[in-house]
């Protein structure tokens, strides 16, 4: 499974993994009523977001978030406070990124 380790100040600098579709799949964008969750699926809206998923690039976006660049064409801006509240990986299960 793809892992995104990630290193905030309100965490005490202390490293913590989260799954990368986890954090697709936390996207707050706007969803059209009827629509189907945005963030549960690919730029093509029919494939779902697979486990393994991680990003091509990320940034940091002020003292607040991360740009997040996905390999289908999807940018998404995931503040700290959302990155935070996912689930966490132990430590032994970390793999990539």
């Amino acid at each position: 499974a793809g892992a995104l380790r990630v290193q905030l100040a309100d965490e005490g600098g202390m490293p913590f993994y989260v799954r990368g579709c986890d954090v697709r799949r936390s996207d707050k964008s706007a969803v059209a009523d009827g629509e189907a969750k945005k963030a549960d699926f690919l730029m093509d809206g029919v494939t779902p977001v697979p486990d393994d998923f991680i990003p091509v690039e990320a940034s940091v976006v002020g003292n607040y978030a991360v740009q997040i660049s996905w390999p289908d064409g999807f940018s998404q801006v995931a503040t700290f406070a959302q990155i935070q509240a996912l689930s966490r990986l132990p430590v032994g299960e970390k793999t990539a990124a």
